[in-house]
């Protein structure tokens, strides 16, 4: 398994949802911005920031959102400790998520690991954990696991992905999961994913993937069951290997749920290293 692209596989453009409320800014992220693994070159630093501006669709309304990003990166032997801040503005009212976690290399298998919570405005969880495992099948083929618990005061979310799969097929690579899960009073909740990136040459690389399933967004959590909020995401983009030392990635997205969600998005991300 080898991969020649150095950008750490959390810098994140996350989801956006609804004002006043509540719902899940990780399924977007981890899908769109998931690598096989990131080692990077110990005693390096590697600093990643982007931008996501949405046009929302909410009920007939239309909104304009951001996101921005932060992600700083310290790569030694054998493992990766990150740290990450991120900046949601939704109609000027502003929230802040703060994580922490590293990747650790255990033979041919990756362990991430992280924990992060949220300041400002209430519709980010209070607190978030995700462990996810990668282990060797056999040939190209590798397993994957995640477990992830994000706590809102009222309403906690538990997702478990215990069967994933990861193909490699010289430089590139298909990933797919099976999510489930499980919100406190409102029930199960089932999704699938997947994603391709395909590396044209040493300085060019796409991307391109789809979210389908139920509560991806989880816009109207509050009054529906989970399994209820029926959606999709696709999105695509690509990075660039300006220099040596640094990335550039441009992408979109378009995602819908149900009943009166949509959302259509544009981002820009820089990474470079120390």
């Amino acid at each position: 398994m080898q991969r020649t692209n150095w950008t750490i596989g959390i810098m994140s453009v996350f989801l956006m949802a609804s004002i006043g409320k509540a719902d899940d800014v990780k399924t977007y992220r981890e899908v769109q911005t998931w690598s096989p693994y990131f080692y990077g070159e110990p005693g390096k630093t590697y600093v990643s920031t982007s931008e996501e501006y949405s046009r929302i669709d909410l009920g007939g309304q239309a909104r304009d959102w951001y996101v921005t990003t932060l992600n700083v990166a310290f790569p030694m032997t054998n493992m990766v400790p990150y740290l990450e801040m991120a900046d949601y503005d939704r109609n000027g009212i502003n929230g802040y998520t703060y994580t922490a976690g590293s990747y650790f290399k255990l033979d041919k298998n990756i362990l991430q690991v992280e924990a992060g919570g949220r300041s400002g405005a209430n519709y980010l969880y209070r607190a978030e954990s995700t462990v996810e495992y990668q282990y060797y099948l056999f040939e190209n083929f590798y397993g994957k696991a995640k477990a992830r618990y994000m706590s809102y005061g009222s309403n906690d979310v538990y997702v478990e992905s215990p069967a994933g799969v990861v193909y490699y097929f010289g430089p590139h690579y298909v990933v797919a999961d099976i999510d489930m899960s499980q919100t406190e009073r409102r029930g199960n909740a089932f999704w699938g994913s997947v994603k391709a990136n395909f590396v044209l040459n040493p300085r060019v690389e796409l991307y391109a993937g789809t979210v389908v399933g139920q509560r991806v967004f989880d816009i109207d959590g509050i009054t529906v069951d989970a399994a209820q909020q029926m959606g999709f995401i696709t999105f695509a983009g690509c990075s660039f290997r300006v220099m040596e030392n640094m990335q550039l990635r441009v992408g979109c997205s378009y995602s819908e749920e149900e009943p009166s969600f949509k959302k259509r998005s544009v981002d820009l991300a820089l990474s470079m290293r120390f």
